[in-house]
């Protein structure tokens, strides 16, 4: 694969910006580990892989967009629970992204439901990117300062991580207690 990359060093960056619409997690951390290896510029590959996972996103988005004037789609979104659980993501649209970009089976229908839920695409865009450029960062800083041994371990770490904190954060709701109305 070296020799392949070695003979095309241009096809490298081409790959960094398609791997998110296969699979986030193996694109974030493979260009993490081929940069740490030298052989590729970091720079060039957080952006393309920035921009790959942007448009991934946004693509779902707008398919549950586009979804959300089916006949079906109407019936399914018009039952009590769904809207309830709806309303409780366009309230917390960042926490609730912010959840989606760290673990891997709730991203794609979480991106299709803001579409078909018809959230602000602005703020879905602004909570992608963001996310997505913490979870870059993570994930390159790691390869850089830590190696490739420690930084390909973290397709583990991070969503036992984000799991952790949530779980942390709802202990904490729950303690302090609902707010009153009045705030």
């Amino acid at each position: 694969m070296a020799e392949f990359f070695a003979t095309y060093p241009y096809l490298i960056y081409f790959c960094f910006f398609l791997l998110p619409f296969a699979q986030e997690d193996v694109s974030i951390l493979g260009a993490a580990s081929v940069c740490a290896s030298g052989i590729a510029n970091p720079f060039f590959a957080f952006i393309l892989v920035l921009l790959g996972l942007t448009t991934s996103a946004m693509g779902k988005y707008m398919i549950g967009s586009v979804g959300a004037s089916q006949s079906w789609t109407k019936k399914f979104t018009e039952d009590p629970k769904v809207i309830k659980a709806g309303e409780n993501v366009k309230t917390n649209l960042g926490k609730s992204l912010f959840m989606a970009r760290f673990i891997p089976p709730v991203r794609i229908p979480f991106y299709v439901a803001a579409g078909l839920f018809k959230m602000n695409a602005l703020k879905v865009l602004f909570f992608v990117v963001t996310s997505a450029i913490l979870y870059l960062s993570v994930a390159f800083g790691a390869f850089h300062f830590f190696g490739e041994a420690i930084g390909s371990k973290l397709k583990v770490y991070l969503p036992v991580a984000a799991v952790v904190i949530l779980v942390i954060y709802f202990i904490f709701i729950k303690i302090r207690g609902p707010k009153p109305l009045s705030e």
